[in-house]
């Protein structure tokens, strides 16, 4: 049973790393199809920086594209998580005005 439990485990986690999106290697004309367009791009060094916005965050994602038109890497900026103030957070029901 536990052979089986580490088999079932490995394929999820092979299945999750094979889901992940492959953005180094690929060439800008297959970064361009699958984003559109760059907001920005900017020649820096040996790369040009192609700028997009992340579509869940709206957090820059920069992609460096090396003279051949290959992605040889990338980050994304961090989105900061605003809870508010620690008065402002209500745990447990809501309660309404005139209630």
């Amino acid at each position: 049973m536990r052979r089986v439990l580490s088999v079932v485990a490995v394929l999820i986690f092979c299945l999750a790393l094979y889901s992940c999106q492959r953005w180094v290697g690929i060439s800008s004309n297959e970064l361009i199809k699958r984003l559109g367009p760059p907001v920005n791009v900017v020649p820096s060094g040996d790369f040009s920086v192609y700028t997009y916005f992340d579509g869940l965050g709206g957090a820059p994602m920069k992609f460096y594209v090396d003279q051949d038109g290959i992605v040889k890497r990338w980050d994304a900026t961090p989105v900061p998580a605003d809870l508010g103030a620690a008065d402002d957070i209500v745990f447990g029901p809501a309660i309404l005005p005139g209630n």
